[in-house]
């Protein structure tokens, strides 16, 4: 169950407002592989 969205411009990547969007109770994120290269703020969101 998403908790919050965000809507950004077509010209903003998706993973720019992810620090946004997690609030630091995720058990488990999910994301493509462009999103490889958040791997330390998810870890440090989502353990």
């Amino acid at each position: 169950m998403p908790h919050s969205t965000v809507f950004t411009a077509a010209n903003v990547h998706d993973k720019h407002p992810m620090p946004d969007l997690l609030h630091g109770n995720e058990t488990r994120v999910y994301g493509d592989s462009a999103y490889a290269s958040q791997k330390v703020l998810n870890e440090g969101k989502a353990p």
